[in-house]
């Protein structure tokens, strides 16, 4: 095998774990979100669904993400998310940017995974490779949504 064949496909697995990242860092965002949801905490709340409508866009997960981006905005409707354009779109602002990596710093994805291991829903260590494994986090996501929508 050619060096740059090698190259592509090393690219190609840490693009993967990229992506899968992404989902699991939504999944785990929404977790904890939903603590802070039904603890009453409202500002950690904010802070978590706006990270996870981030990583659901950079996951591919458009659905998830509008979906979270609405309910932050219904709760904060001065929020500075709260614009015409898409959470996709929304990334190109630089006031969402700072915004995003300021809470970034304070929520990382390895934090997130620290505070769910606390409380005993701590992510699985392993990398699935299962295809339907996608669409399981996918649907925890929606589930999770469901429960912080407003009845």
């Amino acid at each position: 095998m050619s060096d740059r064949a090698t190259r592509r496909i090393k690219f190609a697995a840490a693009t993967e774990r990229s992506r899968m990242n992404h989902e699991a860092a939504c999944l785990n965002y929404l977790k904890l979100a939903r603590i802070a949801h039904d603890k009453g905490q409202w500002l950690p709340r904010n802070r978590l669904m706006l990270l996870a409508a981030i990583t659901a866009a950079r996951a591919g997960w458009l659905d998830v993400a509008e979906r979270s981006r609405g309910l932050l905005i219904g709760w904060n409707p001065r929020h500075v998310i709260n614009s015409e354009a898409s959470v996709a779109q929304s990334l190109n602002e630089e006031r969402v940017r700072t915004l995003i990596q300021n809470h970034e710093k304070q929520i990382s994805y390895e934090r997130a995974e620290h505070l769910l291991s606390l409380t005993g829903d701590a992510p699985k260590d392993q990398v699935p490779e299962a295809p339907d494994i996608d669409a399981a986090a996918h649907g925890a996501c929606l589930d999770l949504l469901d429960h912080l929508t407003p009845q």
